[in-house]
């Protein structure tokens, strides 16, 4: 993990994409949305009691305060809602504590927000010469406790005056540059989780009935795919005896893999209909994205951003090779398996 001022996309526990980045001064209006829809709970675990309105506009303020080596900062996206927050301060430009907090939204508990915002903050601490991340925790707040646990095989926690204190390392060794056992397997899973759509799909929908769409379905049927298969095309009535239905937004969900053989003009809305059936993977095999032109470049950098936004896997375009459910691949013609991601 190397986070600069750019966004960093990172896996969260069921195997979805956020993005990472350093707090901007143009953040407030998501940061104040993130507070203002918190629950009382977990408000109440953050602040250690009920916040004001105007309490929670100085808390936003302070977070989007310039970057230096005194403050720090960093949010979390999922498309273009903030997520969650985490931030550091040190006293002075010299010190190696800096006091932490972080905030995750409610309906994001679970997924490890928390972490990946830890991790990130302390990465950008350590470049700072901040050598320990420390903070007062409720001892209630057993999930922030288990956070700080699981993030450094050296965090020390204490006890008193009714709030637990906690420290975490920000050394490459300590375990918080990803090198704990529990950090590892973490990413395992997480990284399982998210191919499993590509990899092992209960249920595929083929969007093109030409030559290579023809094939894609004959190859699923022929290779004894146990899941549901679906054709789109509205120019056909049925492939290989399955019916065929006009548009991707028809099918029933959810629909784990889309394998599309249009061409790249259609692709972003295919993609678009995709999303809401709940597709999480597409091989694109259309043509249309040739990088030695404008507008094949252009085309490549918008389908990646969208896949990014909506958690879609993707492997292409112009794919030719891919593994299906069971290792097996989709189509004949494809040959042997191999993959390349674009997200």
């Amino acid at each position: 993990m190397r986070p600069t001022g750019a966004a960093a996309d990172v896996l969260t526990s069921d195997g979805r994409i956020v993005a990472v980045r350093p707090v901007q001064p143009d953040d407030r209006t998501g940061l104040a949305a993130l507070y203002r829809a918190g629950s009382p709970e977990s408000l109440r675990l953050r602040f250690f009691g009920p916040p004001s309105g105007p309490a929670l506009d100085v808390e936003v303020d302070r977070l989007c305060r310039p970057q230096s080596n005194r403050h720090l900062a960093v949010l979390a996206l999922d498309g273009e809602q903030v997520i969650g927050v985490a931030a550091c301060d040190r006293t002075d430009d010299i010190a190696e504590q800096a006091e932490f907090a972080v905030f995750v939204a409610d309906a994001h508990h679970g997924r490890g927000v928390g972490t990946l915002l830890l991790e990130h903050l302390a990465a950008l601490a350590r470049r700072r010469g901040i050598q320990e991340l420390v903070g007062e925790v409720l001892p209630v707040n057993q999930a922030m406790l288990r956070v700080a646990r699981d993030l450094n095989a050296r965090a020390w926690s204490r006890f008193g005056d009714n709030v637990v204190d906690v420290g975490i390392g920000t050394g490459t060794g300590t375990g918080t540059g990803r090198t704990s056992s529990t950090t590892d397997e973490r990413d395992r899973t997480a990284e399982r989780v998210s191919l499993h759509s590509l990899l092992q799909p209960a249920s595929v929908a083929v969007v093109g009935a030409g030559r290579v769409g023809h094939e894609a379905v004959q190859a699923l049927v022929g290779y004894g795919f146990t899941g549901r298969v679906h054709v789109v095309d509205a120019t056909v009535q049925e492939v290989a005896g399955i019916p065929a239905c006009a548009s991707v937004a028809q099918l029933p969900a959810p629909v784990d893999l889309l394998v599309i053989t249009v061409s790249g003009d259609q692709l972003l809305g295919v993609l678009a209909d995709g999303a809401k059936v709940g597709v999480r993977a597409a091989v694109v095999l259309g043509r249309g994205f040739d990088p030695s032109r404008p507008e094949g470049r252009e085309r490549q950098h918008e389908l990646v951003e969208f896949a990014r936004r909506h958690t879609i896997r993707l492997v292409g375009p112009d794919s030719r090779h891919h593994a299906g459910a069971g290792g097996a691949a989709t189509a004949g013609r494809f040959g042997r398996t191999g993959r390349r991601r674009h997200s």
